[in-house]
């Protein structure tokens, strides 16, 4: 059974903007300019990003009415183990560092009072999910008994695999016994 919802949404179906991702694409520390497209479903939207020489960013949109509103996000820095600098968004609502904002306004996941989709899932979808999941990572189609193993890897490495499909394998069909279970008199 699903569990109790204590959150507006989920973060899947709300727009965002990861600085990670961003930071890949380009220098966050200059004056770039990106613009970062979504879509979901036959929807579209897009934001233009200029950012302030790496201490924070420009978030340009409009909102359902068709205004133009632009949102400042700050950027903080913080150095990594083994040298150089990881970007944070900066919440505007509660100062807290972050990897992703949701719009709109841009804030954090809780500030937005959004949770992910698996946190709702009961436990058959979640070991679906992670069965799914693992599968795919090695190649396993639906229906094949078991792939062969993949060249270059080692054979350790696709032992630990399969195992963690069987077992995921065998928490969906816990899951699904204890569904079932729900419905018998």
């Amino acid at each position: 059974m699903p569990r109790r919802q204590e959150h507006d949404d989920i973060t899947e179906e709300r727009l965002s903007l990861d600085v990670r991702a961003l930071h890949r694409a380009g220098d966050l520390r200059g004056d770039e300019i990106a613009v970062v497209r979504w879509s979901r479903g036959p929807y579209e939207s897009s934001v233009g990003v200029t950012f302030l020489d790496g201490d924070g960013a420009r978030v340009f949109f409009q909102d359902h009415t068709g205004q133009a509103i632009g949102e400042h996000i700050a950027i903080e820095w913080t150095p990594c183990n083994y040298g150089g600098t990881r970007p944070w968004w900066c919440c505007p609502r509660c100062g807290g560092r972050c990897a992703i904002v949701y719009a709109h306004p841009f804030v954090c996941r809780r500030c937005a009072n959004l949770t992910y989709k698996s946190s709702r899932s009961d436990a058959f979808t979640r070991a679906c999910d992670k069965n799914h999941g693992l599968r795919r990572r090695i190649g396993w189609a639906d229906g094949e008994w078991e792939p062969p193993k993949p060249k270059g890897m080692h054979w350790q490495t696709w032992e630990r695999r399969i195992a963690e499909c069987r077992e995921a394998e065998e928490a969906m069909v816990s899951g699904l016994r204890a569904w079932i279970d729900c419905f018998e008199p």
